[in-house]
């Protein structure tokens, strides 16, 4: 069961320390998310369901890019979603 931590303007939704959440792969760690916190979906994803282009999801402290529904978690993992940062 992968641990899941959010921003720190989210983490109210996990707590400070973030949560165990069961889930296979990143669509499964999506529902279960969205089931408990349906207000979280609009801070998280667009309608279509993508990760929202300002956010960025790292596993076990490598960023993941392209990821898609299929995704999946060991049960292990550590799964951070972090708020992309740019700028010069």
């Amino acid at each position: 069961m992968p641990h899941v931590s959010l921003p720190p303007l989210l983490a109210d939704y996990l707590g400070p320390d973030g949560a165990e959440v069961e889930a296979r792969t990143f669509g499964e760690l999506k529902q279960r998310l969205f089931a408990a916190h349906p207000t979280l979906r609009r801070h998280l994803v667009h309608e279509d369901g993508a990760l929202r282009t300002h956010l960025v999801v790292a596993v076990n402290d490598r960023i993941v890019h392209g990821l898609d529904d299929d995704f999946a978690f060991g049960d292990a993992d550590r799964v951070d979603v972090l708020q992309a940062v740019s700028g010069g």
